[in-house]
């Protein structure tokens, strides 16, 4: 268990759900898995210093508890809601209560009472089905809840964390994603799933004891459904957090009913276990010879004599080369400096990567530019900069997961509906009319709100690395231009990582086949829209077609700089503990180093680092016990089982962590 928690402890947040799956799997295959659970638990109540911090959606406690609840939970899941997920679905349309979001012809008032009853329904199932709940849910259950009140004797609302994993992390789930939970056989289309987000958003709330406020004014008179069942919820999650004298359905009928644990199942597990220790090994070694061992020190030779002693290394020599690149500070920044490609700063980052130092490197380049751009704040985070090439580098690495789950859905169902989103009348067809366009912009601001509601949801998803670069960016902009903190942010999140993967999406993996042009087109447009609204742009001088779209810079102002402010809200040491953010194998690796080799070959690059550097040292400590004795006998791990190589920049990066 020390290892679990360790590795827990050192991985990135986006690798947590892979890392839970095999994680539960195998000690469930033990009979230990309740042990592993319990532990975890205590260890996050102990830790916090105040209740409101508990269980949120990034711990480990709470991933792993989602994760056990998926592999056992499935047969009650589809006993208690799989006929009522079925009729949501089988009844587009019937659900929408966002005015702006109501087709012609319907009914607010006939859907506001459709959506109430399938939310009742859906309530009285769930809150009727405590004999078939499993009894491990309801062993956690009480042990979450003893926890908690022995820590905090005073809080009164200590059953809300019950509802936090029987409903946020297991039912809500799987009625916005039934397909990930085998509920239904096809992926709902979004105008399908839309009534099951409705229904899943009062009842999450409902659970939570929280009315709908004027975040999501148009859920408010859903509050009526929370009061009249907050009774009702309390007293379930209360029966659930007890044990009865005898289990009403019977071990055995329980047994058959579990899916059971094949060779395969576990062998994949193990697999991903094996991956993630092999990844994150360094980490995880430190922290379990955390001072057990005193660190070594060493004095380093003086950076220039270093770099010359690199740029004199031959091609089999690239692991002193990596060595030699990742040493020294003042040799990064020297680098980076130099950067001539974007193959180049790929390199380097992944030779940062393999030496955990990639955050700090980009932090120090952040602080760099904004000191440099002082007099000019337009010039930060300019296409030819130093850290803007590093930070696209970095995160068409790292969030090329994040990129894919936020945007691969809505990419696809713009281009597998591309027609009527064009609002330059100069590329329409002829006999195109004004009413034409305006048909057309109501579309293209249908499809924008889409996009933006799944990003502006997005947050938990974004790779934590990212979050705490985003902050470091706030803060240093707010020191130099505090009036365009928001702006310079939600440039680099946009402009810099979700605009070109929108009007890219093969090259980042959100399609398998390039979009049609009418697909393209569509993409382009939606993405301009995206960008002027983050820059507050409401007069298109040079497109002015645009125009007609001005009004959801002024609508979503208020969203854009709520997202941000839940982006940054982070620990600045949130990812302090963790390694690796993507699978490094030893061939990339040196491909990596080679291709920073061959630049520093050129004589103009040379004199440029060779110019920069100072001399510093640094120093270095050892890293040697019996799992890594371990993972070094077992050699390089298995490839992740149904992984998809394409091109653009996951041609080369396998994403450690990936749901399969």
């Amino acid at each position: 268990m020390a290892v679990v928690n360790a590795l827990a402890e050192s991985i990135p947040i986006n690798e947590c759900d892979e890392l839970g799956e095999a994680a539960v799997l195998i000690y469930e295959s033990h009979g230990k898995v309740m042990q592993l659970l319990k532990k975890l638990i205590h260890d996050e109540v102990e830790q916090s210093e105040d209740p409101a911090t508990l269980f949120r959606g990034n711990c480990i406690a709470s991933k792993f508890m989602k994760a056990y609840s998926k592999l056992i939970g499935i047969p009650y899941l589809a006993d208690t809601l799989q006929d009522l997920i079925d009729q949501v679905l089988a009844n587009v349309g019937s659900y929408e209560v966002d005015p702006r979001k109501l087709e012609e012809g319907q009914n607010m008032d006939e859907n506001w009472v459709r959506l109430m009853e399938a939310g009742q329904n859906c309530l009285d199932a769930i809150t009727e089905s405590l004999d078939a709940c499993p009894m491990e849910f309801r062993e956690l259950s009480l042990y979450l809840l003893e926890e908690v009140q022995k820590k905090y004797p005073d809080y009164k609302n200590a059953v809300t964390f019950v509802g936090g994993f029987i409903f946020l992390r297991f039912f809500c789930p799987a009625m916005v994603a039934p397909e990930g939970y085998r509920l239904v056989d096809d992926v709902p289309s979004l105008a399908e799933r839309r009534g099951l987000i409705l229904v899943s958003k009062g009842i999450q709330n409902l659970s939570n004891g929280v009315q709908f406020g004027a975040k999501e004014a148009f859920m408010m008179p859903m509050n009526e459904f929370i009061i009249r069942n907050l009774h009702q919820t309390r007293q379930f999650l209360e029966q659930v957090a007890s044990l009865p004298e005898a289990d009403p359905i019977g071990e055995e009928a329980r047994d058959a009913l579990r899916e059971e644990i094949t060779t395969e199942m576990k062998e994949e597990a193990l697999e991903s276990a094996h991956r993630l220790l092999y990844i994150n090994q360094q980490a995880v070694v430190e922290l379990l010879q955390e001072g057990s061992e005193d660190v070594e020190h060493e004095d380093l030779e003086k950076p220039l004599e270093e770099f010359n002693r690199l740029v004199e290394l031959g091609e089999s020599d690239w692991k002193e080369m990596s060595n030699i690149i990742v040493q020294n500070p003042a040799i990064i920044q020297a680098f980076c400096s130099s950067i001539q490609t974007a193959e180049v700063a790929q390199s380097l980052i992944t030779i940062f990567e393999a030496n955990n130092c990639t955050l700090n490197v980009l932090r120090d380049l952040i602080v760099l530019e904004a000191q440099e751009s002082k007099s000019n704040p337009n010039m930060i985070l300019r296409g030819n900069g130093t850290a803007f090439k590093m930070l696209r580098g970095y995160v068409e690495i790292i969030g090329l997961f994040y990129l894919q789950q936020t945007l691969g859905m809505v990419v696809k169902f713009v281009c597998n509906n591309p027609e009527g989103f064009e609002i330059d009348i100069s590329r329409c067809e002829p006999g195109t009319t004004e009413e034409d366009i305006e048909e057309n912009a109501q579309k293209l601001t249908d499809a924008f709100n889409e996009f933006w509601s799944q990003i502006t949801t997005s947050v938990d998803m974004m790779p934590m690395q990212i979050r705490v670069l985003c902050k470091h960016l706030f803060e240093q902009i707010a020191e130099v231009c505090p009036e365009k903190r928001y702006s310079v942010t939600g440039d680099f999140i946009f402009n810099r990582m979700l605009g070109p993967a929108i009007v890219a999406p093969v090259s980042y993996g959100l399609m398998d086949e390039e979009p049609t042009e009418a697909g393209r087109r569509a993409l382009i447009l939606i993405t301009k829209v995206i960008l002027n609204t983050v820059h507050g742009i409401q007069i298109y001088q040079k497109e002015p077609y645009l125009n007609v779209m001005s009004h959801i810079v002024v609508e979503c102002a208020d969203s854009f700089q709520a997202f941000i402010d839940e982006v940054i809200n982070v620990d600045s040491d949130a990812t302090s503990n963790m390694s690796q953010g993507f699978e490094i194998t030893p061939d990339l690796l040196e491909e990596s180093v080679l291709t920073v080799s061959r630049q520093l070959q050129e004589d103009r690059t040379r004199g440029h680092v060779a110019a920069l550097l100072t001399p510093d040292d640094r120093e270095t400590g050892s890293v040697a016990d019996r799992l890594q004795a371990l993972l070094k006998d077992l050699g390089l791990p298995a490839r992740k089982r149904n992984a998809q190589t394409k091109a653009g920049p996951q041609g080369r990066y396998q994403r450690v962590g990936a749901a399969n």
